[in-house]
């Protein structure tokens, strides 16, 4: 068991010659030795044999110092008192972002509701566009334990086996980075279906030699073949890893004596013109099979893959995949974005991520999108992603340029890949020099050719549903909820001005009108108010008479409301720690619907005869509630020692003493337990707590406390 940093500095010293940056290694690893200490694996392994394995991956894939520092560190702040801060100061910014970034999504959790899914893919997608090296330590991270999951539970480890395949299979692919992709697929797939894994071992097992004796022969036909054409070049035989196996079977509906191609030979030449000079010899060669050749060297995947593809019948009736590619191509095949990405004394982090955005094209569409806050705060945002770590068809402008889109993607979804303009003023396209349908399905090679106008109306409602892209959906809406705003803009402007000559305001309404009247929490500039006048969330004469001082009211809000309107802005603090702008002495009280606390962004809520109740500003009572009641209400800065209570709701995995570990979490927090419950379903526990805590602050991290109890799945606050 060695527990030094050697095999690290001795691999890392074939490429980083700058020996201070070895030297911020070595530091790192006495750094993660020391917050370690006395920490232990399921396996009973000192915990640092850990992020030992993780540096040592991301060695061999030559990343940089910063990175392998970032491996070394990965776990000290979600399992020591290590502060963000502390990393900062000893080994840069860049690293202790990059640990916060994986430490983040290690607390996510892949294996709740769809919802909360969807949340934490949107989480590690934006860690990732922030900076891509987090993703890349958390895969080694990934690779790791499942190297080592046969120490986990069957449940959990059949949980986190799913994960693999569902999150970090496809992440790896993306990156190009086959050899951990071919891993992670076969170690999930172990533990997935080990009837299924184990029938293919044997098998493999049982056709080796007769594979070998074929490889011999076909591998001399072949350096025959190229030695008297004097081309330089290696082969190599690969045999396709298990998961791919078990994929073909299932995809075909064969078996495995069925399968015919189980081995990949790779022919390495020094040029790119050799490849298609090799390609043509082997045809001459040796008999193709029709619709099985493919040149990604002119059109490379979404990956970066280049290789040229075909598969050839010998004349003993073997069929074997041929693979030609350059040495670069090869390498790129094995390790994909470490091959671009490969340390470069003196690159900054800025100039990686943009050379990385160039060379992967879906990465640099995920940027721009987690720019676009209208996509971020849609659902489609998620989907849109999960399309780009999918299959994808290539289909070309009218200039050549190669569009990537998912099946079944229609002109409508390639419009707006182009770009949104193009896609807004889309009134038909020409594939393949033929007009067609805006629903008409693409497929790879087709030629289109988008017909735009300038007087377009715009996408239509129907467009969401010929769209087959969330990229597409998400922009169309965006437009179309932009004009229907805007149309509710204008209506509201109709209705205002028909009342507007009965005010003091005069005709003309000016934002430095609405902003002297309306406080942000409400109504903060002239559109927001226009748009709910024209939505009747509001009537013109309640703005106005708002906006001029007039107050029209029932008797019993009179004085309430009078107070609210006046000029001087008089604060007072009530017992609860609330701030109401011009109120005296009015009784306040917090809603037990939606319990909130000091750090809850609230409103207030004016009722009848009761004074104002404060709800927070999600909660669903105060969203149906009539917003002419609603003014704004304030946390105050003021310490105070009050606490408040919250209920939260855990779901955990079944085992003993859980609820003890919940409580003595709950407890070593500083926060008080008022009844907590818990009940059963199928394999999982549901606990249901009442807490009393002080702010946002205090239940954040105790539910991040509370997250990281061996086998919490899941934990959110909830309504009484």
């Amino acid at each position: 068991m060695d527990l030094t940093p050697k095999k690290i500095i001795e691999k890392a010293n074939e490429y980083i010659i700058n020996e201070q940056h070895l030297n911020l290694i070595k530091d790192a690893f006495e750094y993660a030795k020391k917050k370690h200490i006395n920490q232990f694996r399921k396996s009973g392994e000192p915990y640092l044999i850990h992020p030992i394995a993780v540096a040592k991956i991301l060695v061999e894939y030559q990343f940089g110092p910063d990175t392998i520092i970032s491996g070394l560190l990965h776990d000290v702040l979600e399992d020591t008192d290590t502060e963000h801060e502390e990393i900062s100061k000893k080994f840069g910014e860049d690293v202790a972002n990059i640990v916060e970034g994986v430490t983040k999504i290690t607390q996510l959790n892949f294996t709740s509701k769809a919802k909360a899914i969807a949340e934490n893919h949107q989480k590690m997608i934006l860690a990732m566009t922030e900076d891509l090296r987090v993703i890349i330590v958390k895969l080694a991270d990934r690779l790791h334990n499942m190297r080592t999951i046969e120490f986990m539970p069957e449940e959990k480890r059949i949980m986190k086996c799913r994960e693999t395949m569902e999150i970090f299979v496809p992440l790896a692919h993306r990156l190009g980075m086959y050899r951990m992709k071919a891993e992670l697929e076969d170690i999930a797939y172990k533990h997935l279906d080990r009837e299924g894994y184990v029938t293919i071992s044997k098998n493999l097992a049982n056709t080796k030699e007769q594979r070998n004796k074929d490889l011999i022969v076909v591998i001399n036909d072949i350096t025959k073949f190229l030695d008297q054409e004097t081309i330089k070049h290696d082969i190599k035989g690969r045999i396709k890893n298990i998961y791919s196996i078990a994929k073909k079977m299932k995809q075909k509906n064969k078996n495995f004596e069925e399968i015919f191609d189980l081995l990949a030979l790779r022919i390495i030449v020094d040029k790119i013109e050799d490849c298609y000079q090799v390609l043509g010899i082997i045809h001459h060669n040796f008999k193709p099979i029709p619709k099985r050749f493919k040149d990604y060297i002119a059109i490379p995947k979404i990956n970066m893959y280049q290789s040229l593809h075909t598969t050839i019948l010998t004349e003993n009736g073997k069929i074997f995949e041929v693979q030609i590619r350059t040495l670069e191509m090869d390498r790129v095949a094995e390790i994909g974005i470490a091959a671009h990405w490969a340390y470069k004394e003196g690159k900054s982090k800025q100039i990686e991520q943009k050379e990385i955005a160039g060379v992967l094209k879906w990465y640099g569409d995920i940027i721009e999108q987690a720019k676009d806050r209208d996509s971020l705060a849609n659902d489609d945002f998620l989907i849109n992603i999960k399309e780009d770590l999918t299959a994808n068809i290539f289909v070309f402008t009218p200039n050549g340029d190669v569009i990537m889109l998912p099946k079944g993607a229609t002109p409508i979804d390639f419009a707006y890949r182009i770009h949104s303009q193009v896609g807004e003023r889309c009134v038909g396209a020409i594939v393949n020099n033929k007009m067609v349908p805006l629903d008409f399905p693409l497929d790879t090679g087709d030629i289109c050719n988008i017909r735009t106008s300038k007087t377009s109306s715009g996408p239509s409602d129907s467009w969401l549903k010929i769209a087959k892209t969330a990229q597409a959906r998400s922009k169309i809406r965006t437009f179309i909820n932009k004009r229907d705003r805007d149309l509710l803009i204008e209506e509201g402007r109709k209705k205002i001005e028909e009342v507007l000559p009965e005010y003091e305001l005069g005709k003309k309404l000016e934002d430095s009108d609405v902003k002297k009247y309306y406080n942000t929490n409400e109504i903060y500039d002239l559109e927001s108010l226009l748009y709910n006048i024209g939505k009747n969330n509001i009537s013109a004469r309640s703005a106005l008479n708002k906006l001029s001082g007039k107050a029209e009211i029932k008797q019993d809000e009179a004085t309430l409301i009078e107070q609210l309107n006046k000029s001087a802005k008089a604060k007072q603090i009530n017992i609860h720690g609330i701030l109401v702008d011009g109120l005296n002495n009015s009784k306040i009280k917090l809603s037990n619907c939606c319990n909130p606390i000091p750090g809850d962004p609230i409103t207030g809520f004016v009722t009848k005869g009761m004074g104002i109740a404060v709800h927070r500003e999600t909660c669903s009572n105060i969203l149906k509630s009539d917003s002419n009641r609603l003014i704004p209400v304030y946390w105050s800065s003021s310490n105070t020692n009050q606490k408040y209570r919250v209920h939260l709701k855990i779901l955990t995995f079944k085992r003993n003493n859980m609820v003890v570990d919940i409580i003595n979490t709950i407890s070593a927090q500083g926060a008080n337990i008022s009844n907590i419950n818990t009940s059963s379903k199928n394999s999982e526990n549901i606990i249901k707590v009442g807490l009393d805590v002080l702010n946002l602050n205090q239940l954040d991290k105790l539910m991040t406390k509370i997250r990281n109890i061996e086998d919490v799945y899941q934990i959110v606050r909830v309504n009484k």
